[in-house]
């Protein structure tokens, strides 16, 4: 009979009065529940360690891949998809209906800004995007405790201020009885830290934090002895050697009891570390991106779970044919009697004769060499990849797609689309990570965040800090937003992009913006094209640039068109020639490999560029 999960039963564990301290019994079979739960998850942390070994490859560390993996489709499409979705920092715009406090709202704007350059939030939605192709992506959002300052994921916080850190699914655990996430009974996480400085907060239960052992194998290889993510390059957990001991003790959040449980990280007893009100935001210390949900199930389908078996066929072919190429070996037949006749093949060079005293002929004779059915299945699984992968070689611009501009147009848009809908969940969670850290900057009676203020339609900015005394109004009159565009790629190729965009917007009103004193700056167009494209040193040598000549009457002389000639003559001519698309060459090589029969003009594109 399969072990049941433990429940963690409303009538017991909400009394009627929040500040009360749940009973015994609860706790208990909080402890069973969490055990119970983080055991669940061993399959799903498995797969993602597999993954993330595949990710690294065989050259990143000597617990990487046991194998080379010279296709590392998993690494491409990540970083791919991590450029698209989250390449830059979010940028908050916060508005409100009410005009007497629009002013107010903008300087919460430039403070909140400025908070998410402090705490590197960039890197933290980087790194939860990754988790979340990979399996789950969490993110914990707090106020930083103590008196001093302390460092998080490499990021220092001053005591008080708002952080967002990523929490890795090693040490994670949520109510698995839970159809999702969000409905879960409980969810936390195992929290390192030194044992010395727990002991002397104050806040935990001394005696029962003495019992701890640190460096215990189990925060190294998990409860069920599973490998962690951390031995890719930790190594073995008996041979860890920490500077300062640390100790790991789960810190669980109930969202119905509205409480953060402590407990020991074997939860082998029945009384808690610390237990406590969450005074934070609503919703809980927790934020989850998932990309994928399974109907009644809490935890996600991650996308990596759909280019793995791929990506693990191709590189399987790939190392079977190269190791097939390495073996393969030209060698010279001699018949008997014509030694002689070999040596002096051997030693005359090339382009040169040799005398032949011998009747038999010498032959060159192949063998070995990759297997070109293996070959052309590994073009094969290229294709799947790239399906499944939602079109990547078409998102990272590995070139081209289809046959005519028209159809790649086409083929962009559509895998944009997928790009979009996962940008849409992305930027939602960024959204509430963000709301979340803009309450702490609202709630906070000591905060001051000092920045500069740029004056509207000039190049000046004046020295701004935010204080609590600037609060007006209630919170929830605000409109807290994200510019999510502002989270893709800005690369100067996408910024040359966008210029052309906005010229093209703004054509049709030059008539108007004319009548306003407002025109085009060509030579500024000119030099920042120039500049995103890597040509600023060759602007001399292509354009002069002259100061225009003013009329009499103030005005700016024109130049005059080229004249045309009166009568012209044009001939089209329409070739038809073989695309040089990728999925082209593909197929051409798939073609010849396979011995089909193909056209020279269809063979021609394998040599092309795509």
């Amino acid at each position: 009979m399969d072990e049941q999960p433990p429940t963690l039963t409303t009538s017991e564990a909400a009394p009627s009065d929040r500040d009360a301290k749940l009973g015994q019994n609860v706790i208990v079979k909080l402890s069973d529940g969490v055990k119970w739960s983080f055991d669940q998850l061993a399959a799903f942390r498995k797969k993602r360690y597999e993954s993330i070994i595949e990710y690294v490859g065989h050259r990143y560390s000597e617990h990487g891949s046991n194998e080379p993996v010279p296709v590392n489709y998993i690494a491409m499409i990540m970083q791919i998809y991590v450029r698209l979705l989250a390449a830059n920092a979010p940028r908050v715009m916060i508005t409100t209906k009410s005009r007497e406090l629009r002013p107010m709202a903008h300087a919460l704007e430039i403070a909140a800004n400025h908070l998410i350059k402090e705490i590197k939030l960039t890197g933290t939605l980087q790194a939860m995007v990754q988790d979340a192709l990979l399996g789950i992506g969490i993110v914990k959002v707090g106020l930083c405790q103590g008196y001093s300052s302390v460092s998080i994921d490499g990021v220092i916080h001053n005591a008080g201020q708002p952080f967002a850190e990523t929490v890795d699914l090693d040490d994670w655990v949520h109510d698995m009885t839970a159809s999702t996430i969000e409905s879960s009974q409980f969810m936390g996480t195992l929290i390192r830290r030194s044992k010395a400085e727990l002991m002397e907060s104050g806040l935990f239960d001394n005696e029962m934090l003495k019992k701890i052992q640190p460096n215990d194998s189990m925060a190294q290889a998990g409860m069920k002895g599973e490998t962690k993510t951390s031995r890719i390059t930790q190594g073995e957990p008996d041979n860890v050697k920490e500077f300062v001991d640390t100790i790991k003790i789960w810190e669980l959040y109930l969202p119905a009891e509205n409480k953060l449980i402590y407990l020991p990280e074997k939860c082998d007893s029945a009384k808690p570390l610390r237990e406590e009100i969450w005074n934070g935001p609503e919703g809980g210390p927790y934020r989850v991106l998932a990309y994928n949900r399974v109907p009644k199930n809490s935890m996600p389908l991650p996308p990596v779970a759909l280019w793995y078996a791929l990506h693990r066929i191709s590189n399987n072919l790939m190392n079977k044919l190269t190791q097939q190429a390495l073996r393969q070996k030209s060698v010279l037949a001699v018949p008997a009697g014509s030694e002689e006749d070999a040596k002096r093949i051997i030693n005359t060079p090339d382009g040169e004769g040799f005398r032949v005293d011998g009747s038999g002929k010498c032959e060159e004779v192949d063998f070995g060499g990759p297997n070109q059915v293996n070959m052309a299945m590994t073009f094969q699984i290229k294709d799947l990849t790239n399906t499944f992968g939602g079109n990547f070689e078409s998102l990272g611009g590995l070139g081209a797609q289809t046959d005519t501009v028209g159809q790649e147009k086409l083929i962009t848009e559509s895998s944009s689309a997928q790009i979009k809908a996962m940008s849409k969940i992305t930027s939602d969670v960024a959204r509430e990570l963000i709301t979340v850290l803009v309450k702490y900057i609202w709630d906070d009676p000591l905060i001051s965040i000092t920045d500069a203020k740029r004056v509207p339609g000039t190049d000046i900015s004046i020295p701004f800090t935010w204080t609590p005394e600037m609060r007006d109004g209630d919170f929830f009159d605000l409109n807290i937003d994200i510019d999510v565009y502002s989270m893709e790629d800005d690369s100067p190729i996408a910024r040359n992009q966008k210029i052309d965009a906005l010229i093209t917007t703004i054509l049709p009103l030059q008539p108007l913006m004319l009548q306003q004193g407002i025109a085009l700056n060509v030579e500024g167009i000119i030099r920042r094209k120039a500049e995103y494209m890597n040509m600023a040193d060759l602007l001399d040598d292509l354009f002069i640039f002259m100061q225009p000549q003013m009329q009499g009457d103030g005005t700016i002389q024109a130049g005059q068109p080229p004249m045309k000639s009166p009568v012209t003559q044009r001939t089209t001519v329409r070739v038809n020639r073989p695309a040089a698309t990728s999925a082209g060459k593909d197929a051409a090589t798939m073609a010849s490999l396979l011995g089909a029969s193909k056209q020279p003009a269809e063979m021609a594109q394998v040599g092309r560029s795509a």
